[in-house]
Formats: structure tokens, sequence, C-alpha cells
């Protein structure tokens, strides 16, 4: 039986989470296209019986699902608006690990485990952006919480803005390093 390090095995699972990423925004653009669908229909809906009190048939859906079929360019844009710096919206590359001032010293190189961290945390910042934007979806449905403490539109954009700075890790990370070092 063969024995796997800590530091090859990290690097394995970094190699894999390129495939899950781009299966992730396929499940994206899937949902996109069916909240596009179904924010139509409602307007239609909504156009032939006004007034019928059906709350989350419309426009809200629309633009949500437009958003989501426009995933990429739309966190690009959403870290644009906070950082000033140009998202990429892409998996990091081997030069990830540069981003925080790794450099590689004595007999371990550690690069490429950070740069499968920093794969992970560009799929978690994928499910965090895509849960925010289905908290947008829920708002403009008109769901509330039973104690009506939950406000939707609050935490799916705290979860956007968090998603967007994960999904852009590597420029996430060179913003940190700058600020903290000056460099």
């Amino acid at each position: 039986m063969e024995t796997v390090d800590l530091l090859t095995a990290i690097t394995n699972f970094g190699n894999e989470l390129p495939g899950i990423y781009e299966l992730l925004k396929f499940l994206t653009y899937a949902v996109a296209l069916w909240y596009i669908a179904h924010g139509v229909l409602g307007m239609i809906e909504n156009s032939k019986n006004p007034g019928n009190g059906r709350s989350g048939s419309g426009f809200g859906i629309l633009l949500v699902g437009a958003l989501l079929l426009n995933f990429d360019n739309t966190m690009s844009v959403i870290f644009s608006s906070m950082s000033g710096h140009d998202g990429v919206s892409s998996m990091p590359g081997a030069g990830a690990a540069s981003a925080i001032g790794y450099v590689p010293s004595g007999g371990v190189n550690f690069s490429a485990a950070i740069v499968a961290v920093m794969k992970f945390i560009t799929v978690v910042g994928v499910f965090s952006a895509f849960k925010g934007f289905m908290l947008w979806k829920r708002a403009s449905e008109g769901h509330h919480s039973a104690g009506g403490g939950e406000d939707h539109v609050w935490q799916g954009m705290t979860h956007i803005f968090f998603g967007a700075l994960c999904i852009n890790i590597t420029e996430t990370a060179q913003m940190f390093r700058s600020t903290i070092t000056g460099l």
C-alpha cells in the first residue's frame, strides 16, 4: 500500500477542483435558464390576471436568472466594484502562491498545496454566491421567516460579496498583502 503525505493529498485534491468548478458553473447556468423561464411565465400570468395576489412571479426572478446566466461577468463586476481591481472569475493558476508572498525555501515547496487551497476557496465562493442569489430569489417571491428576523436581501448580498472575494481569491490575497505590507 502506497503512503501519501498530506502535501501530495492536498495537491491531488486541488487538481480535481477545476472539474467541480466547471460542473458548478454549468448547474448555475441551468438554474438561470429555469429562473428566466419562470420569471417570463410569471409576468405573462400576471398580465393575464392582474391583481391576482400572486407574489414573486415576475421581474425579480427574471433578474436573478439573468445575473446567474452571466455568472462569471457578474462576479467580476461585483469584485471590481468592491476592490477597484479587475476580477477574473476563474480558477487560480500555478503562480497563485506568489499572491500571498510565498517564496519557497528549504527542502519543501508548498506552492502546489497553496494553489490547491486557493482553488478550494474559489469553489466555496461559487457556492456562497449561488446561495446569495437563491436568497435574493426567495426575497423576490415574498418569503419571510416566521419570526421576521431574517432579511433575505442583506443575507444574499453578504453571500454574493464574499463569494466574489473568494472566487477572485488570488486578487483578494494580493489586495490584503499590499494593504498589510505596502508592497
